[in-house]
């Protein structure tokens, strides 16, 4: 019986995890919970970096990230496919808006720090809104779900390109096949 899972998917998500996950070291110098490396999600989803890991900025950043990895754990496993090109495919066809909408906060206090701490403010929503009828909040959420759109769209991106990676490095089953072959003879 085989997995349910896609061992490309799987180690390609592994990978991309450990490219945005630290884990920082305690006081008393053992390693402590791993985070998300907040920094790394800003220069991706192409925002300000919030200041801390503790901050709204990289709660909202890192919200993003986790409902990525989810969703391609489990969306993508059942439908992406067996090879790479298929997960790329999968990918490139994911709606991602629904997830980029529910990442924008929903209280005004949250809205507004994470707003300004990952410069929000520097986004062009203007297709987004019309500016004739726009309040505060509309610009808040259209801007927010900008970035959270970008970051997306950059981790969809970035998951393909690994899934790539690990299928290039995986041996072929012509070559499992063939070793077996030479090994019996």
């Amino acid at each position: 019986m085989s997995s349910p899972f896609n061992p490309i998917l799987t180690a390609a998500l592994t990978a991309l995890r450990a490219e945005y996950t630290v884990n920082p070291l305690k006081d008393d110098g053992t390693p402590g919970p791993d985070t998300v490396a907040s920094w790394r999600l800003a220069r991706t989803a192409d925002c300000s970096c919030p200041e801390g890991a503790e901050r709204a900025g990289a709660a909202f950043l890192d919200s993003v990230f986790s409902d990525f990895v989810c969703t391609a754990q489990n969306d993508l496993n059942v439908s992406g496919g067996d090879d790479a090109y298929d997960i790329r495919r999968s990918l490139e066809r994911f709606d991602w808006h629904e997830a980029a909408d529910s990442a924008v906060p929903i209280w005004t206090h949250q809205k507004w720090l994470t707003f300004v701490e990952i410069g929000a403010y520097d986004e062009d929503v203007s297709d987004l809104v019309d500016s004739r009828k726009v309040t505060g909040d509309d610009c808040a959420n259209a801007a927010l779900y900008i970035i959270a759109d970008r970051l997306l769209r950059a981790l969809s991106e970035e998951l393909a390109d690994k899934c790539d990676e690990v299928e290039a490095e995986m041996p072929d089953d012509d070559d499992a096949t063939d070793d077996a072959t030479m090994a019996a003879d």
